[in-house]
């Protein structure tokens, strides 16, 4: 070989090993921007495992199901089995990335109020197959006036969906069987809760007499010992995500119980709901701890009355940095975590919080047009009479007169904020903390408030466009149209023993709302 043909080859290693390794440190970085902030990172080779150890994962939470329906029962622990037994037609994660899972296609009609689903060839862990008529039932049964599914409220879009829920209808009128694969879905009208309306967990009774229902996804239930144990072992029939573990057992942690798995390396991840249970976690030395997001969020909202200039140059103006270091004195150990998007807390491209951004340098040209526009009126800040009412209203006296704006308060009592809000009267903008609507439903009362004309047009074009766009083409709307200025978002912490990386798995874990 040639001294020419080493040097080639040589540099040829060394550039597949750089490769290599650059997308390793990228991967990471994803991984913890994307799913969630690594707030403290673990050492792997403080954890000595068993065999047998290695073979199963255990989660650890405080409010495991307490039948063998676990998609029925409102706790995290819950939900967070039955996405590992169940899966719906369309998933869509934090990110707000929709995804066909037991949809093979969704075609909406060109108004957005009609949606054709076609199923793909799957089976139940016991190995009949997925129908339309399994799916339809699955809606009949956790949509009943009887069942405890947590999420029913999401499912309300589907016409005669609120009727059927409580008991006025035997039948579902908008949810139609058009043959063995395809159903036909009817919607109150052009929205993006109609992509929430998919996301129903398919469950089907089990036919041997037992409570457990049966699911498609990639594991099936063993047993449920309430408030105790719950175990799921792996559906070998399922054609989803591949995970490494034969077995996940849900355990009820105590901080006791708690303390003693950490000892034995017998706990693999646990959702942190309190300060104390953090720093035991972290003093373990072993635990990746992650901040996670809740799916509602705070933000600036405006009158019905507020001009297309005035949303403008306050979306625009509005520093979440500020506001962020000014009201939440972030540490490491806060549960606050900035919102990206309108359409979800962690929205990535396209969103509002990086459009609103890259236009922050026409603050000021915007502020002196809506100067002009007010005839030197000051902005009237609606608030709470209360401490912290008057912290956000300092704030936004702060934030906006770097730009010659004047802020002033219109403060009222608890008992008439929310009148005052409907009427749009007497105010200009407000802060709104963060409540438990979704931003899907909170976008529709925007639309409706603030440009109820271009509202069904808007949403009927996003659907049309195909499922797995169809946020990023509400994000983008919504924020043309300045219709909320999303701010931030309270979450958790998950601790996650530092032998357990895979992307994929961890997903499940950092995408439950």
């Amino acid at each position: 070989m040639s001294k020419r043909e080493g040097l080639a080859r040589f540099f040829t290693f060394f550039a597949g090993l750089f490769i290599v390794i650059a997308a390793v440190i990228i991967g990471s970085i994803v991984f913890q921007t994307r799913e969630g902030a690594l707030i403290f990172q673990g050492n792997a080779s403080l954890i000595h495992k068993s065999e047998a150890q290695k073979e199963s994962f255990v989660i650890g939470g405080a409010d495991l199901p307490q039948t063998a329906s676990p998609c029925s029962e409102s706790g995290k622990m819950a939900q967070l089995m039955s996405s590992f037994v169940y899966q719906p037609l369309v998933s869509v994660s934090t990110q707000k990335e929709a995804q066909p899972v037991l949809a093979e296609s969704v075609i909406f009609s060109k108004d957005g109020k009609t949606a054709e689903v076609t199923i793909k060839d799957v089976v139940f862990s016991d190995g009949t197959p997925l129908t339309a008529e399994t799916v339809r039932a699955a809606y009949d049964a956790l949509n009943a006036p009887s069942s405890g599914y947590p999420k029913k409220e999401r499912m309300r879009q589907i016409i005669g969906m609120t009727e059927y829920q409580t008991g006025t209808e035997e039948r579902i009128a908008g949810l139609e069987v058009l043959d063995e694969k395809t159903l036909r879905f009817q919607f109150q009208s052009a929205s993006l809760s109609n992509v929430t309306a998919l996301t129903l967990p398919i469950v089907k009774a089990s036919d041997d007499g037992s409570r457990t229902e049966l699911g498609t996804g990639p594991y099936q239930i063993e047993s449920i010992r309430g408030l105790e144990e719950a175990v799921l072992v792996k559906n070998p029939r399922s054609e989803g995500s591949e995970y490494p573990y034969q077995t996940l057992r849900f355990v009820n942690m105590t901080r006791q119980a708690a303390e003693q798995e950490i000892e034995e390396f017998g706990l693999d991840v646990a959702f942190l709901n309190q300060e104390s249970s953090f720093e035991q976690f972290k003093e373990a030395g072993y635990y990746d701890i992650y901040r996670y997001p809740s799916s509602s969020y705070s933000y600036l909202g405006f009158s019905s009355n507020s001009s297309e200039l005035l949303r403008k140059a306050v979306c625009v103006g509005f520093d979440q940095e500020k506001f962020w270091e000014d009201l939440r004195r972030p540490s490491k150990e806060t549960t606050y975590l900035p919102v990206g998007g309108v359409t979800g807390t962690q929205k990535e491209e396209p969103s509002f919080s990086k459009m609103m951004a890259s236009r922050r340098r026409s603050a000021g040209p915007l502020f002196k047009k809506l100067l002009k526009e007010r005839d030197g009126q000051a902005l009237r800040f609606l608030c709470e009479d209360t401490t912290r009412g008057r912290l956000y209203f300092k704030e936004m006296q702060e934030q906006f007169s770097p730009y010659g704006i004047e802020v002033e308060a219109v403060f009222v009592n608890a008992d008439s904020l929310e009148d005052t809000l409907r009427s749009g009267e007497g105010y200009d903008f407000y802060f709104q903390p963060q409540g438990n609507i979704l931003p899907e439903q909170l976008l529709d009362s925007m639309y409706q408030v603030l440009v109820p004309q271009q509202q069904e047009q808007a949403m009927a074009k996003a659907l049309q466009g195909g499922i797995t766009g169809v946020y990023h083409a509400v994000e983008s709307d919504a924020a043309n149209r300045y219709l909320l200025c999303p701010v931030d978002t309270q979450g958790g912490f998950l601790a996650v023993s530092a032998d357990h990386r895979e992307q994929e798995f961890l997903l499940h874990f950092i995408e439950q709302e």
